[in-house]
């Protein structure tokens, strides 16, 4: 039982919440090559390690976008907001090609979603930016 060797391929979309479960899924992958393999005992807190720096990288990547808006870095705000318009004009392009409701035609929507989601909060952001300095 377990002597026969498989080869198991995961797809994952870059810039999605897929990246990051494939990061903790490759990492669990390589816990139990290894301990399978005998090379290294897995520690019991290991998931909430490869969690931890998760949480750690995302939270830092909230702070770097929270900074333009506390500094008033209207060009930033803009270029960031300009982005997210050509993003979603690209996407909603690439959705056209693809047959609706197919695997392909969910996952762009996602991602539409996703950056709309992201352009909201910005613009969310910017106006907060310009009530405090009117106010302020």
């Amino acid at each position: 039982m377990g002597k026969t060797d498989c080869e198991q391929l995961i797809i994952f979309c870059k810039g999605t919440i897929e990246e990051s479960v494939g990061n903790v899924i490759k990492q669990k992958i390589n816990n139990i090559r290894m301990f399978n393999d005998g090379e290294k005992k897995l520690k019991k807190d290991n998931m909430e390690v490869i969690l931890n720096n998760e949480l750690v990288k995302k939270k830092k990547k909230q702070e770097s976008n929270e900074y333009i808006y506390k500094t008033n870095d209207f060009d930033s705000i803009q270029s960031r907001i300009d982005w997210f318009e050509r993003e979603l004009k690209r996407l909603n392009k690439e959705l056209m090609g693809y047959k609706l409701n197919s695997q392909e035609y969910k996952e762009c929507k996602y991602r539409i979603e996703k950056v709309q989601k992201e352009m909201d909060y910005n613009l969310k952001k910017l106006n907060e930016a310009i009530e405090n300095l009117c106010l302020g």
